[in-house]
């Protein structure tokens, strides 16, 4: 009898599982930027602020485009060329700068 009424109240917090699901907002741009471990080595090397990087990355989200490699987008501000990956995992709110640059 107890192996039966554990089972019911099983059904019955699965139950309550499939309600609903809340809707979030749609996220249309990255709020926050973080580096990962060779962003920052390559933002050191070439003297870049990372606030400079960080606003390349939020101010220039419109003109970004496509990036052909492992990492998912590129944005160019001025001489400077950002390459990262937007969402973050599941984390729409925030980019994580794969690397940056500054051309000549």
């Amino acid at each position: 009898m107890a192996a039966q009424g554990e089972g019911e109240a099983h059904s019955a917090s699965r139950s309550k599982l499939t309600g609903a699901v809340p809707t979030l907002p749609l996220v249309r741009a990255p709020v926050r930027v973080v580096f990962t471990d060779h962003a920052i080595e390559r933002a050191a090397f070439y003297d870049l602020p990372f606030r400079d990087v960080a606003d390349a990355v939020l101010g220039a989200y419109e003109s970004r485009q496509r990036n052909p490699g492992s990492a998912d987008w590129v944005v160019r501000s001025g001489a400077l060329v950002v390459i990262y990956n937007w969402p973050d995992g599941h984390d729409a709110t925030t980019a994580r700068v794969v690397t940056a640059w500054t051309e000549e």
